[in-house]
């Protein structure tokens, strides 16, 4: 468990090496195979997104990955992981998730190739950035213990009269925290087979964590690998324990508690209407069906 007075802590596993937030559970499972199954994971081509990926083609699915990186990058991408993986299908399309329109053109080209989705993984992130105006709705979401210090302000992330990029980022993983709770309980109500986790990879030692470091070097020493960072999503993706369940906050290959806050059933509601309010300019038809909140129960 994360909170605002242990963020910056380190749990010490030899005298030298230390690494944040690791669990000897999450280095020991071993997944069934998934042949012929399909998945799409943002930000797949680097990072906590290409171990996720490698993990899943193991085990034999198709992946479609979605990266902002130059056509070329992503052809040398698909070309290395066909020839690791020659048994599976990998394809690596553009998505800009700081544009809407890419967001909707990546997932109109998704749904014109009739593949079926089995699993989604919304890794892709981006840390304390200028004011940009946009909220991802998400299913399967990796996000930071962070949210611990959100407060109930973060449904007014587009009225607020300052902003601050710290704080910006804070809100955004409590919203993805309450929107996957809410959006579980919506599919439930409407008896929708698709269950949706929020998966905490720890404190990762990646380029999004070196660019917020006054000294990167020191990331190797304190923080986990990006191998380990994947470590949690693909347990939450792949292991049966987790088959049929939805509407958890997951560390370190086990479900824990996430903050009071985003528990809130008042602001859950709040936050989900808000959501597809904004999101109502680039929605299809079928998008509106998601907008009827009569299905939500306020506890």
């Amino acid at each position: 468990m994360c909170s605002a007075a242990q963020l910056i802590g380190v749990r010490f596993l030899k005298p030298v090496k230390v690494k944040i937030g690791r669990n000897r559970k999450c280095y020991e499972n071993v997944y069934q195979r998934q042949d012929g199954k399909e998945a799409v994971v943002t930000g797949g081509s680097r990072g906590i997104g290409l171990e996720i990926v490698n993990n899943l083609l193991k085990c034999g699915y198709n992946v479609v990955i979605g990266s902002s990186s130059s056509e070329e990058s992503r052809l040398t991408l698909k070309q290395m992981l066909l020839k690791k993986y020659p048994d599976c299908n990998v394809e690596v399309w553009h998505l800009d998730l700081a544009s809407m329109k890419s967001v909707k053109a990546f997932a109109e080209h998704y749904l014109s190739t009739k593949l079926s989705c089995h699993l989604l993984i919304n890794n892709a992130g981006i840390m304390f950035v200028k004011n940009n105006k946009l909220l991802m709705a998400t299913r399967s979401i990796l996000l930071s213990c962070i949210h611990f210090v959100g407060s109930y302000d973060v449904k007014n992330f587009q009225n607020q009269k300052y902003y601050s990029k710290y704080k910006a980022y804070i809100d955004s993983k409590l919203a993805q925290v309450i929107f996957t709770y809410t959006l579980q309980n919506y599919l439930d109500k409407e008896n929708l087979n698709v269950k949706v986790n929020c998966v905490h990879p720890g404190v990762v030692d990646t380029d999004l964590m070196n660019s917020v470091l006054l000294i990167p070097r020191l990331g190797s020493l304190f923080f986990k690998s990006a191998e380990e960072g994947a470590h949690t999503a693909t347990y939450a993706a792949l292991s049966t324990d987790m088959e049929g369940t939805g509407g958890k906050y997951l560390e370190e290959c086990s479900t824990v508690t996430s903050s009071k806050v985003s528990e809130d059933k008042q602001l859950q509601k709040e936050l989900w209407e808000l959501t597809w309010k904004v999101l109502h300019p680039w929605m299809s038809d079928n998008g509106y069906y998601f907008m009827n909140t009569s299905a939500l129960t306020v506890r």
